[in-house]
């Protein structure tokens, strides 16, 4: 029996000394990202509709850096090489507005598509996802057989 409370104390102990530590490292980071910059964006997703196989389409994602540092961007893009983002390389600067272009290549893809594109940055929070979607309608040969 004695054993038994022993250990039930040691648990309890244990599991009370993690919870702390574990409030402790969230309340630091809550703190630090209250000062970091922050990514405001009108739209975070965009629809191009139909759309004809061949040439490219272009979104451009505005945002504004609400936060109070500077926003550096590390990368940008999606998990394949039909969707391209091109994000700004200088730091977006507190009150700033800059944008991300998102370029879909319709070549050789017909049909519906949906593509996420992440946005990895120092910002108050780390990754930012936008989303473009629509169909791309065949032209061509390739519509003309079906």
């Amino acid at each position: 029996m004695k054993k038994l409370v022993l250990m039930l104390a040691t648990i309890v102990a244990t599991t009370t000394c993690a919870l702390a530590q574990q409030t402790t490292n969230t309340e630091t980071v809550t703190a630090a990202n209250a000062d970091a910059g922050k990514m405001t964006f009108p739209e975070q997703s965009f629809s191009f509709g139909d759309v004809p196989e061949g040439p490219d389409v272009q979104h451009d994602f505005t945002f504004t850096n609400t936060g109070k540092k500077p926003i550096n961007i590390k990368h940008a893009g999606a998990g394949c090489g039909c969707t391209v983002a091109n994000w700004p390389h200088e730091p977006v600067l507190p009150g700033q507005t800059a944008t991300i272009k998102v370029t879909f290549h319709t070549a050789s893809r017909p049909g519906a598509f949906s593509k996420t594109v992440f946005i990895d940055s120092d910002a108050d929070q780390p990754t930012y996802q936008l989303v473009i979607n629509g169909t791309v309608k065949p032209t061509g040969a390739a519509s003309a057989q079906k």
